[in-house]
């Protein structure tokens, strides 16, 4: 809390303060340019911001030593300094406070590592990992970031956005294959996100990964829209058709668990069309994926 004495000076009218605060909305008008268009020129940026030339050029001397621009030739660029702050209010997110007891849980329960992850407009932040390390590899880091059309987790995040907003994410992007798994058809997409939403989970047999397999449910908030995606992952040697509907009722429960604490108050609709594998059944039909 400010004492007294500063609650008095910052509503003075102190030029140096006041010269302070000028300074840093330049910075942000530079910074937000950055963002609007990568690889930008000093005129460009000085066009942009309307910020005098001198003045634009000294801020992007000081931002460069900061690492929040980057430089390459005469072209600028967001630096690297804030993925690190993008990282920590990610890694914040009230959704992984909430999940990550349930994720332990559920990584014992499915013997598979458990994944929660957040979609940053079109792409999908790993934001908490649980389970055994010998069970999550290196690339599994919390913070990795991944595209938004493949994996079961980056499809349930898409598969549970409205239609205007899915149309806008996946209309900006242009979706190159990762593996021979990888759907890169709009319409082909389009159809899979609507059986992942009839049935309640996503399933992914090497789509990013050729070597691994995930299943994936939505968590939703209070308001009921999706917040995340809460997931199991594994080895693909390990899949086997029959042991779905073993691994999708743990996982459909730990989405229903989190939803719950994150003040949703609807019906669950993935577990209520869920069907659980009869004793000595095939499991749950997974479509074509």
């Amino acid at each position: 809390m400010p004492t007294a004495e500063e609650i008095r000076l910052l509503h003075s009218q102190s030029p140096v303060i006041f010269q302070s605060i000028e300074m840093l909305d330049k910075i942000v008008a530079i910074l937000d340019a950055l963002e609007t268009k990568p690889g930008l020129r000093l005129s460009e940026i000085v066009r942009l911001t309307g910020i005098p030339k001198p003045t634009c050029h000294r801020l992007l001397q000081v931002l460069l030593r900061q690492r929040l621009v980057a430089r390459q030739g005469y072209r600028y660029e967001a630096g690297t300094r804030l993925y690190r702050y993008v990282y920590g209010a990610l890694t914040q997110e009230p959704v992984r406070r909430v999940a990550v007891p349930h994720l332990r849980a559920l990584s014992r329960q499915t013997e598979m590592a458990g994944l929660l992850s957040v979609r940053y407009d079109a792409f999908r932040v790993l934001v908490a990992v649980e389970g055994d390390p010998a069970l999550v590899p290196a690339e599994w880091a919390v913070g990795s970031v991944a595209v938004i059309y493949a994996g079961a987790a980056s499809k349930t995040l898409l598969a549970w956005l409205d239609r205007a907003e899915r149309d806008v994410v996946l209309s900006g992007i242009q979706r190159q294959p990762l593996t021979d798994g990888t759907i890169v058809s709009r319409a082909d997409l389009e159809r899979e996100l609507e059986r992942i939403r009839q049935r309640g989970w996503a399933l992914s047999l090497g789509e990013r990964e050729p070597d691994t397999f995930s299943l994936a449910a939505p968590v939703f908030d209070a308001a009921g829209r999706i917040a995340a995606a809460v997931a199991v992952a594994a080895p693909l040697v390990r899949y086997r058709p029959a042991l779905v509907g073993r691994w999708v009722g743990p996982l459909l429960e730990c989405g229903r668990q989190i939803s719950a604490e994150m003040g949703f108050r609807g019906i669950y609709r993935p577990l209520a069309r869920y069907t659980p594998v009869r004793s000595g059944g095939l499991g749950p039909r997974v479509g074509a994926m």
